[in-house]
């Protein structure tokens, strides 16, 4: 067998990992366009209505963050999205059988940084909020945490990725 050809064994692998990426990559494409949809009319309602939640009665941010609580929910709409959308060409990637490929590796360091992003906003976000709010919640430095400790993993997994992406490639160069 020639050091280029798959065996049949591992084409059936690649072909499942290719149908779960195809899968995959619609659930992403899903997310991103809702996402989306959802950060333009949360657009839509803060120039309407001057708002995008109307929380009197128990306002979920103290009231003179009213304002921080709109872009609030508007970034972290558009933070899914931009989540969703790097989600998609990941797994695009991957269901054209593209593995260990420098892109993929992009894309992963995208999605932790942007995971990170998102840590950061909820983070921020929790220290707003009204302490006469009846929901229980991590204090701001938790919240922080909780939310980095993924997105710090998936960037150690892109670096790992790329490791292995370099060693293979010297290994092809080797006689």
């Amino acid at each position: 067998m020639n050091a280029t050809e798959m065996s049949p064994k591992a084409k059936v692998r690649l072909n499942r990992i290719k149908v779960v990426s195809e899968l995959l990559k619609v659930l992403s494409f899903v997310c991103f366009l809702f996402f989306g949809l959802c950060t333009l009319g949360e657009i839509g309602l803060w120039l309407g209505q001057g708002a995008v939640m109307k929380d009197a009665g128990n306002p979920i941010f103290a009231p003179q963050y009213h304002n921080i609580e709109n872009i609030y929910l508007v970034v972290s709409s558009a933070t899914f999205g931009l989540l969703a959308w790097f989600g998609f060409k990941l797994f695009r990637l991957y269901e054209r059988g593209h593995l260990f490929s420098p892109g993929n590796i992009n894309y992963l360091r995208k999605i932790a940084g942007t995971a990170f992003l998102l840590a950061c906003e909820t983070s921020l976000a929790t220290a707003f909020k009204n302490p006469n709010h009846l929901a229980e919640e991590l204090s701001t430095w938790a919240t922080l945490v909780t939310l980095a400790v993924p997105a710090f993993l998936i960037l150690f997994f892109a670096w790992i990725m790329d490791e292995g992406r370099k060693i293979q490639e010297e290994q092809e160069l080797t006689v």
